[in-house]
């Protein structure tokens, strides 16, 4: 009887996790071992801005933009294009804001690095699918795009980074896009 004890409290080793939302925060609940010792982990999670769009599920350390999120930069040039104003004499500004973040794993001394490469990335693609698009308004209703790059690293969690889910979504670019007058036609 001992040994079966042995071996079933052997089993349950393995963390068993989940979240509670309790306001804005986030307690994780890891339950350990045969008698249930447990501890709770809590942060307050980051969510982006309204109007953010957020490429997720990037793989741990990779920076390239997958199909999916091709399809979303795609996107979303077509709306901004569609939804400029026109107004005679007046120039008007694209400003893109592009924040790679990553997840808390991996070694602190490099933090931030595959958030900003994340992030350029991005950039690159937005200025190559927005160029052509500005090319083919007429010159007075022209735009001109700032691309602002950034990376909060892992300091702006959106999900737990205990699961892998929770750092699965904490590996994304967040891009805000908004259109402003930014001065009269020369």
């Amino acid at each position: 009887m001992n040994n079966m004890m042995h071996n079933f409290a052997h089993e349950l080793e393995d963390e068993l996790e989940y979240e509670v939302i309790a306001g804005r925060w986030v307690h994780i609940r890891r339950i350990r071992g045969a008698y249930g010792e447990s501890e709770i982990e809590s942060f307050d999670p980051s969510p982006p801005a309204p109007g953010t769009i957020l490429l997720t599920n990037y793989p741990f350390g990779g920076s390239n933009p997958s199909a999916t999120h091709r399809g979303i930069v795609r996107r979303v040039v077509a709306a901004v294009i569609a939804k400029m104003p026109e107004a005679p004499n007046i120039l008007y500004c694209i400003n893109v804001d592009v924040e790679g973040h990553e997840d808390e794993v991996g070694d602190p001394g490099h933090f931030g690095e595959v958030g900003l490469a994340r992030a350029l990335k991005i950039a690159e693609l937005l200025q190559k699918l927005l160029e052509p698009q500005i090319g083919k308004l007429p010159a007075a209703a022209r735009r001109h795009v700032n691309v602002n790059v950034s990376t909060a690293g892992p300091v702006r969690p959106i999900r737990s980074n205990v699961t892998e889910a929770g750092r699965s979504m904490n590996r994304r670019v967040e891009i805000r896009m908004s259109v402003a007058p930014c001065g009269p036609i020369a």
